[in-house]
């Protein structure tokens, strides 16, 4: 007997990444590769994934998901143009669930995508944002250039109407479920800040 799925593992998190020595020049993309060669925990989310993100006339999907986990909820995204634009993430496949995250304060940066990652350059002073996404999860990565970068990032975040209840969880996370109380998704706190050198390497 099948059961139901219940809920996506990981919608999306934060991770702030400052190098040791203010360094404006800094490559994103470069720098995400060092970290995913230095921190085993982070190799299968910022390893390269070319089919990882689609070119649509505003922005980019994530390619379809293969989820191979029945008791999980499939879950793409949908990415703007622009980076103080929002960001629409839909859970499920057959009535999903869409869940909008609007940047607050974020600078108008156009997007690219480089070696399946998604940057965003200059969101903030000092600050690119880096999207990757695997399975059912959604991830951002902030780069914080100097000690001008912010330490604080705001999203004011829209439900649709098939979503009900937002619980704060006493980790800190929000648990997001349906009209009838199944959690059908979860975005977590902050999991870690990490201090690099210009090579990504821990410092």
């Amino acid at each position: 007997m099948l059961r139901k799925p219940t809920a996506t593992i990981l919608v999306c998190a934060a991770f702030f990444l400052r190098p040791a020595a203010d360094d404006p020049g800094i490559d994103s993309v470069r720098l995400a590769q060092s970290l995913a060669s230095c921190f085993p925990e982070l190799s299968p989310r910022l390893s390269p994934r070319p089919d990882a993100w689609r070119r649509q006339a505003a922005g980019w999907v994530s390619s379809d998901p293969r989820n191979t986990t029945p008791d999980v909820l499939t879950m793409t995204a949908q990415l703007p143009e622009y980076a103080d634009e929002p960001v629409e993430v839909r859970v499920g496949a057959n009535t999903p669930h869409t869940l909008v995250l609007v940047p607050l304060q974020s600078r108008r940066r156009k997007g690219t995508v480089e070696q399946g990652r998604a940057v965003y350059r200059g969101v903030r002073e000092g600050t690119d944002a880096i999207w990757v996404t695997r399975h059912n999860q959604i991830e951002w990565f902030y780069l914080l250039h100097s000690a001008k970068s912010p330490n604080q990032f705001q999203w004011h975040l829209v439900l649709s109407e098939g979503l009900g209840d937002v619980r704060n969880e006493p980790s800190g996370a929000l648990a997001l479920s349906d009209r009838k109380g199944t959690m059908v998704a979860r975005i977590p706190p902050l999991l870690r800040s990490m201090r690099t050198d210009s090579a990504g390497k821990p410092n």
